[in-house]
Parts: structure tokens; C-alpha cells; sequence
């Protein structure tokens, strides 16, 4: 859906459930708030090679996508800007417009759209890059609920990463836990051993044995 032509021509300001309207809410935010759509082509840029932004492009009365992306040169230094069309843009690309648009669309911004949840944002994206997306969950989080959901270690590779943020879920005996993280694993968070994202890759991180306990 984020690589289609919106077929209803009306002017949208928040993406569909599978991310329809994604041409129309870029067009909104380049509109409405310039600056959060300067702020989602950076946020793009960090997790894209080469990438410089991505827009909304029309197709007669219809809206669909098309990106951005340096070619030649260097991104500081006389850079060749290409425009791909939507079918040229690779699978990382459109997702990853597509979870900074759910974060920065306009009524998410306004807070007319109380929660916002994104499965597994690592899909199609470099693990290296991953770590960025964080602090961007934690801006758009002072807008609005964000949830996140995710089995990547590399996106609590940063520095906004707290572990009172997250809940663990675990299974034993076909029976599944959410909790905090619990206390011991968390001390060797606080004691600087390990950081947020190695524990998660070392297997230790384990929801806490009683509900009451808090992070």
C-alpha cells in the first residue's frame, strides 16, 4: 500500500491502517508544517544510504510517492540529487517513510490520533542504521502514545534507550510474560556492564517474576 497510487483524490492528514495516503499525508506535512517534514527527510536520510528525502508526487488527480537520493558527489559537497519514482524506491525505503509519516503525520501531531503502533520498524532496514529511530520514537512520544513492538537489539543501540520504556515478553511452559525488565538484569544495566542493546543480544533480558515490581 505505501508504494500505490491513492486512488481517492481528497486531501488526507493521517495514513490509512496499512499505511495508505502516504503521498497524501507527505503533501499535508510539506503544506502544514515544513519544518516536521524537513525533520522526517533527516530522520530518512540517517536511515537510508543516500537518501535525501522523500515527497509527494501527483499523477493527475491522484497522489502517490517518489523519493530523493544523491547519485554522485558527496551529500556536503556539490551533491547530484536523482528523483526515483515509486517504483524504483527498494522496500527499506517505503517502510521506513512510512513509520517516520505514522510518528509526524498531522493529526499526530495535533493529538487527534492518540496511538500510534509499529510492528518490527527493523524490517528492510540496515541494522547499523536502526539505532536512529529511537530518539524519533521518543519525540513523537511527547505528541502522542507510541507503541513499538520489535526483536531488534540494534534499535536500543542508543543512547535515548531506557529501560523504563520497555516491557519484556517471554515464554515458558506455553505460557507468556510482560513485565519490566527485572531487577537483577536491570543492575547490570545501571552498574554499566552492559548496555541496553547487549543484554537484549545476550538473551538476559527476562520480564520481572513479580507484576508489582517496577522499573
Amino acid at each position: 500500500m505505501l508504494r500505490a497510487i491513492d486512488q481517492d483524490p481528497r486531501p488526507k492528514d493521517a495514513l490509512g491502517p496499512a499505511g495508505e495516503y502516504l503521498g497524501h499525508v507527505l503533501g499535508a506535512l510539506q503544506n502544514e508544517y515544513p519544518m516536521v517534514k524537513e525533520t522526517l527527510d533527516s530522520a530518512l536520510a540517517a536511515l537510508i544510504e543516500n537518501a535525501v528525502g522523500i515527497d509527494r508526487k501527483l499523477e493527475g488527480r491522484y497522489s502517490t510517492v517518489q523519493g530523493r537520493f544523491i547519485t554522485a558527489g558527496e551529500r556536503f559537497l556539490d551533491p547530484v540529487i536523482t528523483v526515483f519514482e515509486r517504483e524504483s524506491l527498494s522496500e527499506g525505503t517505503l517502510r521506513a517513510a512510512g513509520v517516520l509519516a505514522a510518528l509526524l503525520q498531522p493529526r499526530a501531531l495535533s493529538g487527534e490520533i492518540p496511538l500510534v503502533a509499529v510492528e518490527e520498524p527493523e524490517k528492510a532496514l540496515y541494522p547499523s542504521t536502526l539505532g536512529g529511530l529511537y530518539g524519533t520514537f521518543i519525540a513523537a512520544s511527547h505528541r502522542t502514545q507510541v507503541i513499538v513492538t520489535s526483536q531488534s537489539s540494534d534499535l536500543l543501540d542508543n543512547e535515548s534507550a531506557d529501560l523504563s520504556h520497555l516491557l519484556v515478553a517471554a515464554n515458558s511452559d506455553g505460557v507468556s510474560r510482560v513485565g519490566p525488565v527485572n531487577a537483577s538484569v536491570r543492575s547490570l544495566v545501571a552498574d554499566k556492564v552492559m548496555t541496553i542493546a547487549e543484554l537484549h543480544r545476550s538473551g538476559l533480558m527476562t520480564p520481572s517474576a513479580h507484576t508489582g515490581e517496577r522499573p
